[in-house]
């Protein structure tokens, strides 16, 4: 039945996974992948505290789960709860240290906190984990940039872009950092690519 709720989720069936969880979860209360689907289904609807509510039952009841702890670092993320965030990520990082979605997604928790020092080394994790994706640069790039080093920005945004020539928000950041170096020239370039794409 928890692999039928995950099939109609995937197919974008919010309520119906949701009343086949709840079901499940009235006959086993304390079913831990039942109440993480739960709290996923909450995430994906947008109700980011019900979400944390359910994937908190969860990572109480199997605290050794790293994607319970991650899927937990998301909605406090989604509440603005940076401390709770930073917190689910590092214990998710630590049980999973070869998963660069969670040093990732640390890094971004750190962001939110105020501590992009902090963030630069769990980006670059990420990066040595996973070097191809563009992602992972344009948040490193703009990392750099809060922090004032804008060479060491541009070429993390340059290498996003790379990776992924139509990445809008990269060469949109790509520019911002341009015009903050005076290189107009090249800020005209980046943003003449963003309007290609619109």
């Amino acid at each position: 039945p928890l692999e039928l709720a995950v099939a109609v989720l995937r197919a974008g069936r919010l309520d119906e996974a949701q009343a086949r969880v709840r079901a499940i979860l009235e006959e086993h209360p304390q079913h831990p992948d039942a109440l993480h689907l739960l709290g996923v289904i909450a995430l994906h609807g947008g109700d980011a505290q019900a979400a944390a509510t359910s994937l908190a039952r969860a990572v109480a009841i199997e605290p050794g789960n790293a994607a319970f702890h991650s899927d937990l670092g998301n909605a406090f993320h989604a509440c603005g709860d940076a401390d709770g965030a930073v917190r689910c990520f590092a214990t998710a990082v630590e049980l999973a240290p070869e998963a660069a979605p969670l040093h990732f997604n640390l890094g971004n928790a750190l962001n939110l906190k105020g501590l992009p020092e902090d963030a630069l080394p769990a980006y670059r994790r990420a990066i040595e984990m996973e070097p191809d994706n563009p992602v992972y640069h344009n948040n490193l790039g703009n990392t750099y940039q809060e922090l004032g080093r804008l060479d060491e920005a541009a070429r993390a945004l340059e290498q996003a872009v790379a990776l992924e020539p139509r990445y809008v928000d990269a060469l949109y950041n790509l520019g911002l950092v341009h015009e903050a170096r005076e290189d107009h020239e090249a800020a005209i370039e980046a943003y003449r690519r963003v309007l290609d794409q619109a």
